[in-house]
C-alpha cells in the first residue's frame, strides 16, 4: 500500500514512522527545501509531549526546563505557579523537525523536499497528488500540512481564521528564574491569546505573542511592559520567527474524499484552545491515524481520547475571549490568589486541562456572587456567539 504523507514537520514525520512500522511505503511531500525552516512557534512543551515522539530521541533538542510561572494579568496581579518537579521545556524546534523528518527518510520514507503539492484527486480507487513537478498516484494521503491548510481549504469549510504569532529571541539578561516562564494577559498585549517570555540558554531569552491584529504594536507594548518591570534588561535582537496559531478547536471531520485522504495535527485544528499548542494533540493524532484502518474510526479514536479535554478547553477560551481586562480585573479583586496559585500548582496538567478546569470551576463556586455573575455574563455571550 502506498501512502502519501503532505508536510515533514513533526506530525506528518511521527506518522510516516509509525506507518513505515507497518510495512507501509511512505513518501512525504514538504513544500521547503529543508524541513523546521523557517520555524514557526515558541517551541514550548510538556516533557509527557515529547514521550510521544520517542524521549530518547528528543530530549537532546531541549535548550530549557521549565517547573513555573508567573502570570501577569490586568490590575497589576501577578499569579505564580510552581511545581517541585519539571514539567516543561522549550526545544529547538528547528533541529527536532529536521532530525525526525531525516529519521523517517533513513527508516525508508522517500522524502521529497521543495516540493509543493498543488491538488489531490481521486483517480477510481486511488488519489492522484499533483505537484508543479510531477504526478503520484497513491492509495491514501495524508495531509500534516499544517495551518497554511493550503490542500485542506479545498476540502473542509473554514469558519476561523488563524492568529498571527511572533517570536524573536533577545540577548538579554532576566530577573526571575531560568526554571520559569512569564506569561501577560491582557487585550492590550492580545485580543485572543496571550505574550509569552521564555528564558532559553547561553544569555538568550525568546519575547512573543499571538493575536488577530497589530502585532507588530502589540509586541512592541510587551517588550516596553517588561523591561519597565524589570524582568529582562540589555536587549540586543537576535533573531524573529512568525507563524500561524489555531485556538478555534478541531475541524467537524478528518477524512475526504471517500476516505482517501485522512486530516492529521495542525490542519485538522488539533491545537490545544487555550494556548494552541499542536505538538501533544497533533501527536496523539498521528499515532492514532496510523493504528486506524478508515478515517471514521480515526475520528472516534481521537474523540474518545482527546474531546473531553478539547471541550472543557475550548469554553473556556470563548469565556476568556468574551472577558474584558475591567471584568477580569473585578474578578481578581473577590479572589485569594495565593489559594488559586495553589489550585493550579497542585492541580494544573500542561495538556489535559480539563481536571484544573473542573476544579477552577468548583473554586469560583465558592466566591462572592459578583465574580459568579462576570463569569455567567462572559458564558452566555460565548455560547451565543
Amino acid at each position: 500500500m502506498k501512502i502519501a504523507v503532505v508536510g515533514a514537520g513533526p506530525i506528518g514525520s511521527l506518522l510516516s514512522l509509525r506507518l513505515l512500522q507497518k510495512n507501509k511505503e511512505v513518501v512525504v511531500f514538504e513544500e521547503d527545501e529543508e524541513p523546521g525552516i523557517p520555524a514557526h512557534c515558541a517551541g514550548v512543551v510538556s516533557l509527557k509531549t515529547l514521550r510521544i515522539y520517542d524521549l530518547s530521541f528528543s530530549q537532546r533538542f531541549i535548550l530549557n526546563r521549565f517547573r513555573g510561572a508567573y502570570i501577569f494579568l490586568p490590575g497589576g496581579h501577578v499569579l505564580h505557579v510552581a511545581r517541585r518537579e519539571y514539567v516543561a521545556c522549550v526545544i529547538d524546534r528547528v533541529s527536532f523537525d529536521r532530525e525526525l523528518s531525516f529519521l523517517a527518510e533513513k527508516k525508508g520514507a522517500a522524502l521529497m523536499l521543495g516540493t509543493r503539492v498543488e491538488d489531490l484527486l481521486l483517480n477510481r480507487s486511488k488519489v492522484l497528488v499533483k505537484t508543479g513537478k510531477r504526478d503520484f498516484c497513491v492509495d491514501k494521503v495524508y495531509l500534516c500540512e499544517g495551518l497554511s491548510r493550503t490542500l485542506t481549504k479545498k476540502l473542509a469549510s473554514l469558519k476561523h481564521r488563524p492568529l498571527v504569532g511572533v517570536n524573536i529571541d533577545l540577548e538579554a539578561s532576566t530577573s526571575f528564574p531560568e526554571d520559569h516562564v512569564c506569561v501577560f494577559i491582557s487585550k492590550k498585549v492580545s485580543d485572543r491569546l496571550f505574550a509569552w517570555l521564555i528564558p532559553l540558554n547561553g544569555g538568550l531569552v525568546r519575547l512573543g505573542l499571538a493575536a488577530s491584529s497589530n502585532v507588530a504594536k502589540r509586541l512592541s507594548y510587551v517588550i516596553k511592559y517588561a523591561t519597565a518591570k524589570g524582568l529582562i534588561d540589555s536587549l540586543r535582537k537576535i533573531s524573529e520567527s512568525a507563524g500561524l496559531v489555531n485556538v478555534d478547536g478541531p475541524l467537524p471531520r478528518f477524512s475526504f474524499l471517500g476516505d482517501r485522504v485522512i486530516v492529521v495535527g495542525d490542519a485538522a485544528g488539533q491545537n490545544k484552545p487555550t494556548t494552541g499548542g499542536g505538538l501533544y494533540y497533533g501527536g496523539l493524532g498521528a499515532l492514532l491515524a496510523s493504528q486506524t484502518t478508515s478515517g471514521r474510526d480515526y475520528e472516534k479514536a481521537w474523540w474518545s481520547v482527546c474531546g473531553r479535554d478539547i471541550k472543557f478547553m475550548s469554553i473556556f477560551r470563548r469565556v476568556l475571549d468574551n472577558l474584558s481586562d475591567r471584568d477580569l480585573e473585578e474578578m481578581l479583586k473577590r479572589i485569594d490568589l495565593e489559594e488559586l496559585s495553589q489550585l493550579f500548582s497542585f492541580r494544573a496538567d500542561f495538556d489535559r486541562q480539563s481536571l484544573v478546569m473542573r476544579s477552577l470551576m468548583d473554586y469560583l463556586a465558592r466566591q462572592p456572587l459578583g465574580s459568579l455573575l462576570l463569569i455567567l455574563k462572559s458564558l452566555i455571550v460565548s455560547l451565543l456567539a
